[in-house]
């Protein structure tokens, strides 16, 4: 199922969008979850059918990169007027 989605071309983003969203609606799980299990498939394609033996946990903490943190950068604050 998820070599359709893998294979996309990369115009048809959003239909990519609205595939992770339905599938993750389906399966009762988060979004983030799904795109967890797409990339665990992208970065380690040959390892998929033996993983049995591995956690979900061990596969999205150690495999898997982390997640780039956001910095906040709050909006800057109104300058007063020198009048």
């Amino acid at each position: 199922m998820l070599e359709g989605w893998v294979e996309a071309p990369g115009d048809e983003a959003e239909w990519g969008d609205h595939f992770i969203e339905q599938l993750a609606e389906d399966l009762q799980i988060r979004r983030e979850e799904v795109y967890k299990c797409v990339q665990f498939y992208e970065r380690y394609p040959n390892l998929c059918d033996s993983i049995t033996q591995l956690s979900w946990y061990y596969i999205t903490h150690q495999l898997l990169p982390k997640p780039k943190k956001r910095k906040f950068q709050p909006p800057p604050l109104p300058r007063k007027s020198t009048e």
